[in-house]
C-alpha cells in the first residue's frame, strides 16, 4: 500500500524528472528558449497568471529579502498575499506560500495529477517551469490580492516573465551564473532588466555604473517609469540594538521615516529601501497600505539563512552568501554586528561557482576553517576544497557530513567565537536542519 508520504516523494520526483530540460547558455544566445511552450500550456489551464495582480523581483542578491519586506507589509495592511521565492532550504512547500502559510503537500499532489495529461504534450518542460504553473494555479484558485513572485533565474527568459506586473523590481546585479546569464555586468544586467515591461514602472537598488547604463536604457526604450532607490533616497547610519537595525529613510523632499527591521547588514537597508519604493508604486495603482503596515510588515520580516544567528551561546551564525559580492557583503556584516569575535568557519559551495575568490575574502579573517559539502549533487567536495585553502596558504580540516563538520567546530567554541556557516543556500540549510535537529534533542 501506498502512504501519503510516498505519493508526496513520487509527485516531487516527478517534478524534478525535468529537470534535464533545464536552459543552457546556448539556447539563451541563440533566442532558442522563448517563452512560448510556458504560454502555451498557461492557455491550456486556463491563463491564471492573467487573474494576478504581481510584483515581478529580480536580481543577483536581494531578491527574496526583498520580495519578503514587500509580502510581509502587504499582508499586514490586511491583503492576502501569494509569495513565490526560490530555492527552498528545508522543505518543497516554502517555495509556494499565501500569507506564510505554506502550500500543502495536498494541493502538490492535486495540482500535479491534473496538469500531467498537458505536460505530457510538452516534453520539453522544465522543472522551475512545473513549479511556477504551480504557483499561479494555486494563486488564482485561492484569490490572492497580490502575488509577488521572485524570478528564479536572469528575468528575460524566466518562466514568471510571463505576466503583466503592476511594478517591477530590480534589486542588487552582480556576477553569477555566467555560464548562462553571460561574462560580463553589461550582459547579466540585460538579462535581468528582461523584466521590464513597457509603461510599467521599475524599480532599481543601488547598482553599478555598467549595470545601471543598460537598465536604464532598457526603460527608456519601453517607456517605464524608472525609480533609482539610490537616488529617490539616502539613508541614515543603521543602529544595532538586540540584533536588529534603525535606521531613517530621507526623500527628496527631506522627509524622513524611519524603520527597524531584523535582517542584518548594509545590504539589507538596501533592500527595504526598494521594497519601500515598490511599496509606494503599487500605493499609486490604488492598493492602500499606509505607513505604519509597512514598518510593521518590514519589523517583522523573517527569511532563513539570511545572516540567521541560530545560536547566542555559542554564537552560530549561517548566511547563504554565494558569490564573491555576497561573500563581501557578509564579511562586512560581521564585522558591523560581532566586531572583535574570532571565527570558525563552516564551508560548504556548488561546483562553478568563484571558490578562489569566495575563500581568499574569508580565509584571513578566520581561525579555523572547517569545510564539508551538502547533499545537493552540484556541491564541491570538501577535499577540493581543502587543496584550494592550501594554495592560498590556508590549513583547514574536511568532513564527509555537515553533522560531522558541526560537531567538529563546537569541540571549539568559547564565549569569543561565532561559527559562521557560509558557501551556499543548501549548505545553510544543512547546518539549520541539524542544528533544529540537536536543540530538538
Amino acid at each position: 500500500m501506498v502512504t501519503y508520504d510516498q505519493t508526496f516523494r513520487q509527485t516531487l520526483d516527478y517534478i524534478y524528472s525535468f529537470i534535464g530540460n533545464s536552459r543552457s547558455k546556448k539556447q539563451i544566445v541563440k533566442g532558442e528558449l522563448p517563452l512560448m511552450s510556458m504560454l502555451q500550456i498557461l492557455e491550456e489551464v486556463g491563463n491564471p497568471h492573467k487573474a494576478l495582480r504581481v510584483i515581478h523581483v529580480a536580481g543577483t542578491k536581494g531578491k527574496g529579502s526583498t520580495a519578503n519586506f514587500i509580502a510581509n507589509a502587504l499582508i499586514k495592511a490586511g491583503y492576502d498575499v501569494g509569495l513565490y521565492t526560490s530555492p527552498h532550504l528545508i522543505d518543497f512547500c516554502e517555495r509556494i506560500q499565501i500569507n506564510y502559510q505554506k502550500i500543502s503537500p495536498v494541493n502538490i499532489i492535486g495540482l500535479v495529477e491534473e496538469i500531467k495529461p498537458i505536460l505530457g504534450k510538452y516534453p520539453e518542460t522544465n522543472t522551475f517551469e512545473i513549479m511556477t504553473l504551480l504557483a499561479f494555479l494555486y494563486f488564482s484558485r485561492k484569490n490572492v490580492n497580490i502575488a509577488v513572485m521572485e524570478v528564479g533565474l536572469g528575468g528575460r527568459l524566466d518562466p514568471t516573465n510571463v505576466v503583466t506586473p503592476m511594478v517591477s523590481v530590480i534589486t542588487s546585479v552582480s556576477y553569477d551564473h555566467m555560464e548562462i546569464l553571460g561574462d560580463t555586468l553589461e550582459k547579466i544586467a540585460y538579462e535581468k532588466g528582461g523584466i521590464i515591461k513597457p509603461n510599467i514602472p521599475v524599480v532599481i537598488s543601488k547598482q553599478t555604473p555598467e549595470v545601471y547604463t543598460v537598465l536604464r536604457q532598457i526603460a527608456l526604450a519601453k517607456e517605464a517609469k524608472f525609480i533609482d532607490t539610490s537616488a529617490e533616497f539616502a539613508t541614515s547610519q543603521p543602529v544595532i540594538e538586540n540584533f536588529a537595525q534603525r535606521f531613517s529613510l530621507i526623500d527628496q523632499k527631506g522627509c524622513e521615516t524611519e524603520f527597524t527591521i531584523p535582517l542584518l547588514g548594509l545590504h539589507q537597508v538596501e533592500n527595504a529601501t526598494t521594497a519601500y519604493a515598490a511599496l509606494l508604486e503599487v500605493r499609486r495603482q490604488e492598493i492602500e497600505i499606509d505607513e505604519v503596515s509597512i514598518s510593521t510588515g518590514f519589523a517583522g520580516v523573517e527569511w532563513m539563512a539570511r545572516f540567521e544567528i541560530l545560536s547566542h551561546e555559542p554564537t552560530v551564525v549561517i548566511d547563504g552568501a554565494h558569490n564573491v559580492d555576497s561573500i563581501k557583503r557578509l564579511i562586512e556584516t560581521v564585522k558591523l554586528t560581532l566586531p572583535n569575535k574570532r571565527i570558525v568557519l563552516l564551508f560548504g559551495a556548488s561546483k562553478g561557482k568563484d571558490l578562489p575568490g569566495m575563500l581568499s575574502q574569508l580565509l584571513p579573517l578566520c581561525e579555523h576553517v572547517i569545510f564539508s559539502r551538502s547533499e545537493h549533487p552540484k556541491a564541491s567536495e570538501p577535499e577540493v576544497l581543502v587543496e584550494l585553502a592550501q594554495s592560498l596558504g590556508y590549513v583547514s580540516q574536511a568532513f564527509k557530513t555537515v553533522e560531522e563538520a558541526l560537531n567538529a567546530a563546537l569541540l571549539l567554541k568559547d564565549e569569543n567565537k561565532v561559527l559562521l556557516g557560509t558557501g551556499s543556500l543548501f549548505f545553510a540549510a544543512a547546518i539549520k536542519d541539524i542544528w533544529e535537529s540537536k536543540e530538538r534533542g
